[in-house]
């Protein structure tokens, strides 16, 4: 039997909201993503409530994407059906299984609930960075700075692997500061030996901070994920399986930015410019002027006009 609830034509075990889980198994530090679909005959996109899995953390939440399909519906008043996708990215923190609650929509004066979901957290494996294969560092230009001299602040990638992709979850925040992102890519800057094992170098972020008070401001660092390319290892399990991308997530430690109060300009007395002698009025000869001395010999010339 069809029934039309809110607006929606649907069988009654079903719900116009679902949820789905592209990968459901992860290891520890990994990125993964839930989405979850709406169908719905309402002119704006509906809103949802979600609870995020436990041993997970939050790290973004894309804008909903809505698609509108027009058809004929014998069972309804409209003759168009919108499309609602939202997509959660979490970051898998303890291993452990762990349920997915159900999310919740509202459509017209109904509540409907989706299905639930199981993600299980694992230790490392083969294609799991281990400690010390990648790491993140952050970097100033300078360590002291006055009141509003600008720093340039560089995120900084150590990976043994070349770097495939990455994302931004959040970026550098910190107290009395203007924090502008520098809109570019990531750069691959060269290669360094640290206790025998040799790291790329890569900047994936640039930022100009701006203090607007002094001492000591904080920077929080951020989180980012990261993507190597394991087609750079020489280990040949990477080449026996076809390639898939798989993204971990890391959180710089944050650094410090000594900030002093801006220094003063030099105070020097104000030196009265010298008043420049006016060079007098040239004025070429007249004829029909004569210049005749007075009596009393001064120097004051009277003219007289003839």
């Amino acid at each position: 039997m069809i029934l039309g609830i809110a607006g929606f034509s649907a069988s009654a075990n079903e719900s116009p909201i679902t949820m789905q889980i592209p990968n459901s198994e992860v290891c520890v530090g990994e990125v993964f993503q839930i989405a979850y679909q709406v169908v719905s005959h309402t002119e704006t996109i509906p809103s949802i409530e979600v609870a995020s899995p436990k041993g997970c953390s939050l790290l973004a939440v894309a804008e909903p994407q809505s698609e509108v399909r027009y058809s004929r519906n014998p069972w309804t008043d409209t003759d168009y059906v919108r499309y609602s996708r939202y997509v959660y990215t979490y970051r898998a923190d303890k291993t452990g299984r762990y349920t997915v609650n159900p999310a919740t929509t509202k459509l017209g004066n109904d509540k409907f609930k989706s299905n639930s979901g199981l993600i299980t957290v694992t230790d490392a494996d083969n294609s799991t960075p281990a400690q010390g294969d990648i790491f993140m560092k952050l970097d100033l230009s300078a360590q002291h700075a006055a009141v509003g001299e600008p720093v340039t602040l560089s995120v900084l990638l150590f990976s043994r692997w070349m770097l495939d992709d990455y994302t931004a979850y959040r970026y550098p925040a910190a107290k009395n500061c203007n924090i502008e992102r520098v809109p570019t890519g990531p750069e691959h800057i060269g290669e360094e030996v640290i206790d025998g094992t040799v790291y790329g170098i890569w900047i994936i972020e640039r930022y100009v901070l701006t203090p607007t008070r002094s001492g000591k401001i904080k920077i929080e660092a951020g989180c980012y994920g990261i993507a190597p390319d394991y087609r750079s290892s020489g280990d040949s399990f990477f080449f026996s399986h076809r390639r898939v991308q798989r993204r971990f997530a890391f959180t710089p430690a944050g650094v410090t930015l000594d900030v002093e109060k801006s220094s003063p300009k030099d105070s020097r007395p104000s030196v009265k410019p010298k008043s420049e002698k006016r060079p007098g009025i040239i004025r070429e000869p007249d004829e029909n002027i004569i210049y005749v001395m007075t009596d009393d010999m001064s120097r004051h010339v009277s003219p007289i006009t003839i």
